[in-house]
């Protein structure tokens, strides 16, 4: 009898540790403190996510038991319904509900049980694990953080309105809960994979980029990724990196091909293998991927001087646009032109010829900018009637908006470029690849050296501003409207050399490269059709600092400087150890700037 227990027992121990329990979405885990939507007054607002038949597969059989949602805010919510769906505006196949007599809606994650688990099919068309809140005034409780693979997130503003897609604003905070004794231990899912030319690595250097998901109850510590089509021999690369059980992680890398990706033939990214285990859903590892061969970035260049009164506020509203969304740091580049408005100590000769581009009979201003130099604008003509390349910013979200319009028009030209200092001279590298459309009639190489960081006077609104932060001061160029391009066939390799002065600050020299159409006859015509930057590169001797998100401290030898981003002078001459309160600060962003010529921004709340 008593073996006969003991049997039972033990029989009982090994169901419970086959019993498994892991989250899937696309969040991390993460709620968003800053970013959020919703609706005003009274109604009901939702959200959801997408799962894909080919993650379904390997968790079919297995229950979903829980849903957590991640909200920003509990504020005038009273009620927090979750559901499972075919579709989006289809029936609940299991449902869950809080509200305040049961236990109440808060701030951050809610776990809600689903009245009855629902056991997870196969569906072809997938499935929808979602919530809808209620509101009594408003409420702008979604999270919405990091990035998202295409077709996972949607928002449903109220229920007069039709779902929409959110997978551009990134991923929404949810988490469906999945329990089981059968669940996949490795199961590794290729979201999604792009590939762009990386020119300032060589002609045939890419840049890969990928979102893997773990939709398994196992950690996974490393895989391989090979990339095959594309008229290139087979290229592997092994991902040292750990992908815990329901998370998500994003993977990019440089590789060489064997030659020029045919961009004609298809690319196919595969995950060929796990470090620890074998993968047990093979079916949703490989994708096609996207491949940008030309990609269109975007030169934004800013008329100003010290004397301009009305300069710090422009110079703010564009950093606020241009911080606004990450991918504006890696495909727009800036440069200021000392000129429009009187000159100053940092006007050079090609800040008074770009003058020109003002069609409007001999008048220009400041601030004013240029975006890719395309004559489209026409708001602030009075003389020509004409359009016009010049811009004048109306809010960060107007200048954000022309900067996306830009990005997505296409490009017939790739450039890359690199930039080394050595024995006071920043050797500068620009690689180029056009294609077979490329129809510029004049078009010419630019090259700028510029300087961040500088701490000068400036005038203001309010008065002379003592230490000001200029930034993007041109600081040597090749020649105002550019050089001759000498091809080779249709790929080009250009080198400059610029003397470097004993008061530049290594740190914050910058490069940037672009093509444009010189029109002599029209200032219309001198469009730009594809730019590059890079920061010099040099060899490091200094300490470094760090950066408490929530204070700004200092814990290096070097003094800091605080400024907000007009350039206006917060805080000087902070020393090691040093503690500026928060608390102190006016919201925003702020920089913080430190006498070896590190920078680093940090956000007050």
């Amino acid at each position: 009898m008593r073996k006969i227990i003991l049997t039972l027992c033990a029989w009982a121990t090994l169901l419970v540790a086959h019993a498994q329990t892991f989250n899937f979405g696309y969040c991390n885990g993460e709620v968003s403190t800053t970013t959020s939507w919703g609706d005003m007054g009274v109604g009901n607002t939702s959200a959801a996510i997408f799962i894909p038949s080919s993650v379904l597969s390997g968790m079919a059989g297995n229950e979903i038991t829980t849903i957590r949602v991640g909200l920003t805010t509990r504020l005038n919510i009273d009620e927090l319904s979750v559901w499972v769906r075919p579709s989006l505006d289809g029936d609940n196949l299991a449902e869950g509900k809080l509200n305040r007599k049961q236990k109440r809606v808060q701030q951050g994650w809610n776990e809600v049980n689903l009245n009855e688990a629902y056991t997870i099919e196969n569906l072809a068309d997938g499935l929808y694990v979602g919530y809808t809140y209620h509101h009594t005034s408003l409420s702008n409780a979604v999270s919405v953080v990091g990035s998202t693979p295409e077709g996972t997130a949607f928002f449903k503003k109220n229920d007069n309105t039709q779902w929409e897609d959110f997978s551009d604003k990134g991923a929404i905070s949810i988490e469906a809960v999945v329990s089981g004794s059968s669940l996949p231990q490795y199961d590794l899912v290729l979201n999604s994979v792009a590939i762009v030319p990386n020119l300032a690595e060589g002609m045939t250097a890419y840049q890969l980029k990928a979102d893997v998901a773990n939709v398994a109850a196992s950690d996974i510590e490393g895989f391989t990724l090979t990339i095959s089509g594309g008229g290139i021999d087979e290229v592997t690369h092994h991902v040292a990196q750990t992908v815990e059980s329901g998370r998500q992680a994003n993977v990019a890398f440089t590789f060489t091909a064997s030659n020029v990706i045919d961009a004609s033939q298809p690319i196919s990214v595969s995950i060929s293998s796990l470090d620890n285990a074998t993968d047990e859903n093979m079916a949703n590892n490989t994708m096609e991927a996207s491949f940008a061969a030309f990609q269109r970035n975007v030169l934004v260049e800013e008329f100003t001087t010290q004397r301009c009164p009305n300069c710090p506020r422009g110079a703010q509203e564009m950093n606020e646009a241009l911080h606004s969304n990450d991918i504006y740091g890696e495909r727009v580049s800036v440069v200021c032109h000392h000129s429009a408005f009187n000159t100053d100590n940092y006007t050079l000769p090609c800040d008074v010829d770009m003058l020109w581009l003002f069609n409007e009979g001999g008048q220009a201003y400041a601030p004013a900018w240029m975006i890719n130099r395309q004559a489209r604008y026409a708001q602030n003509v009075v003389q020509t009637g004409q359009k016009q390349a010049i811009y004048f910013i109306s809010s960060p979200s107007d200048f954000a908006a022309e900067l996306d319009m830009e990005m997505a028009l296409p490009t017939h030209l790739m450039l890359g470029v690199t930039a080394t200092l050595a024995d006071g001279q920043v050797n500068v590298v620009v690689n180029g690849v056009r294609d077979n459309d490329f129809d510029l009639a004049n078009p010419l190489l630019t090259v700028y050296l510029t300087e961040d960081n500088i701490d000068d006077r400036q005038d203001s609104s309010n008065g002379m501003i003592d230490h000001y932060q200029h930034n993007h001061v041109i600081r040597a160029y090749n020649s105002t409207w550019g050089d001759d391009i000498a091809w080779e066939g249709n790929t080009f390799t250009a080198n400059y050399t610029f003397a470097v002065e004993d008061d530049w600050k290594k740190e914050d020299l910058k490069v940037v490269a672009l093509v444009a159409n010189y029109d002599a006859e029209s200032n219309l015509n001198c469009a730009v059709e594809n730019s590059a930057s890079a920061a010099v590169s040099f060899e490091e001797t200094g300490q470094t600092t760090s950066i408490n998100p929530t204070a700004v401290v200092c814990n290096a030898n070097p003094s800091r400087s605080i400024y907000d981003l007009q350039g206006r002078l917060i805080s000087k001459n902070l020393s090691t150890r040093q503690l500026v309160n928060s608390s102190t600060l006016k919201k925003g962003i702020l920089i913080v700037k430190g006498a070896d010529g590190t920078t680093r921004k940090v956000i007050v709340k």
